[in-house]
């Protein structure tokens, strides 16, 4: 999925850009927002939190391309197919994967 636009909504709300089918995900649970040339992220008050790699979300977090977002129990991978193909991407193992 690509972003468009300046903002990008993730959560269970139909009306969220990334719909999530997750318990644990907020309705309304995090915006990504572009700034510049960078995307962030940022929590929208989610009871859960969102996460980028280990750290808790608590103030809009640049993204560069192969950062892991947790949304819920959903990880949500974050590249740039202009810069970096998926091939070329050092992804990080999910936590309790198998």
């Amino acid at each position: 999925m690509f972003l468009r636009g300046r903002t990008f909504l993730i959560g269970r709300a139909p009306e969220c850009d990334l719909r999530l089918v997750d318990a644990y995900a907020s309705r309304h649970h995090c915006l990504l927002e572009q700034a510049g040339d960078e995307w962030r992220v940022r929590d929208l008050g989610s009871r859960n939190g969102t996460w980028v790699g280990e750290r808790r979300v608590t103030k809009p977090t640049p993204l560069a391309p192969g950062t892991v977002l947790r949304v819920g129990r959903t990880y949500v991978l974050y590249a740039d197919p202009t810069t970096v193909g998926a091939d070329e991407l050092d992804v990080p193992p999910v936590p309790g994967a198998q």
